[in-house]
């Protein structure tokens, strides 16, 4: 956790929040598929491969990188 932030129940917060989103994305992508004038399938095709939802060595190696 960052220096001077002791919320931790926000860590729990964030997963369950990512995690409603992944377990919802055909809603997300037809909601969002209109508005943006893109075709239902390519929103939630782009969701599910384009999307990093967790946290790996390479996202921390980049973060740090960055």
């Amino acid at each position: 956790m960052r220096e001077g932030f002791d919320d931790k129940k926000i860590v729990d917060s964030l997963k369950q929040s990512r995690d409603f989103g992944v377990a919802n994305i055909p809603t997300i992508a037809e909601r969002y598929s209109e508005p943006l004038q893109i075709k239902k399938e390519f929103v939630q095709e782009y969701l599910e491969k384009n999307v990093h939802y967790y946290m790996d060595s390479a996202c921390l190696e980049g973060l740090q990188l960055f």
